[in-house]
C-alpha cells in the first residue's frame, strides 16, 4: 500500500495485521484487495514503490512464523469460495487437521499461494520501521506518529482458533514448519528464535 497523503509505504506481509493497517489508512478493502498480487501484497521492488521508497516513510508488520503458519492454515481452510482449486482441494483432504498441513500442503504451496510465502519475501529491502504482530499495541503509535495518522488499528480478518502453541505438541510439525520458513528465521532471528 502506498500512501501519498502520509507519504508512506506499507508492504503487506500475509497473515500479518494488513488489512487492519489499510483499513486504518482508509482504504476500501474489498476494491483494494481485488488488484493483483504484486500490488496487494507487493514487494518493495513491485508495483510503484522502488520510485518513492527513499522519500517516503517505509514499514511493514513481521509475525513469528510458527504462529502465522497456524493462522494461514485456519483462515485459508476456513474460507469456502473456489479460488485455489489445487490448494483448496489439499486443505479440505487434511480434515482440518494442522499436523496433516504441515506434512502434505504447506511444502508444496508455500512458493506458490502468498498467504503461505516466507516473510523473506518481502523483507529485501531496508525499512524506516518493523513492527511485529506480537508487539502491535504498543508499535502502532510509532507508526502513526511517523505518518501523521492519528486513528485506532482495527482488529479485522480474524481467525479461529486456539493459541498457535498448541498446534506443536509435536515437535515435528514445528521442525517441518522451521525447515519450510528457514530463511525467515535466518531473517528474523533478531526478532524470533
Amino acid at each position: 500500500m502506498i500512501s501519498h497523503e502520509h507519504k508512506c509505504i506499507f508492504i503487506h506481509i500475509t497473515k500479518c495485521a494488513g488489512k487492519s493497517v489499510e483499513q486504518a489508512f482508509g482504504l476500501d478493502l474489498k476494491h483494494w484487495h481485488q488488484n493483483p498480487t504484486r500490488v496487494k501484497h507487493g514487494t518493495p521492488h513491485d508495483w510503484e514503490y522502488p520510485q518513492y521508497w527513499a522519500d517516503y516513510f517505509t514499514f511493514t508488520i513481521i509475525r513469528n512464523p510458527l504462529a502465522r503458519a497456524v493462522s494461514a492454515f485456519f483462515f485459508d481452510y476456513g474460507r469456502r469460495d473456489r479460488r485455489h482449486g489445487a490448494t483448496k482441494a489439499a486443505l479440505y483432504a487434511t480434515g482440518g487437521s494442522f499436523d496433516v498441513f504441515v506434512r502434505n500442503v504447506l511444502p508444496q504451496f508455500a512458493n506458490e499461494r502468498s498467504i503461505f510465502w516466507p516473510q523473506s519475501r518481502w523483507l529485501d529491502a531496508d525499512y524506516d520501521y518493523i513492527a511485529r504482530v506480537e508487539t502491535l499495541r504498543e508499535d502502532w503509535p510509532n507508526i502513526c506518529a511517523s505518518v501523521g495518522l492519528s486513528v485506532d488499528l482495527p482488529h479485522i480478518n480474524r481467525s479461529a482458533h486456539d493459541e498457535w502453541r498448541a498446534y506443536y505438541e509435536d515437535k515435528d510439525t514445528e521442525q517441518r514448519v522451521r525447515a519450510v520458513y528457514a530463511s525467515d528465521f535466518d531473517k528474523l532471528q533478531e526478532f524470533y528464535a
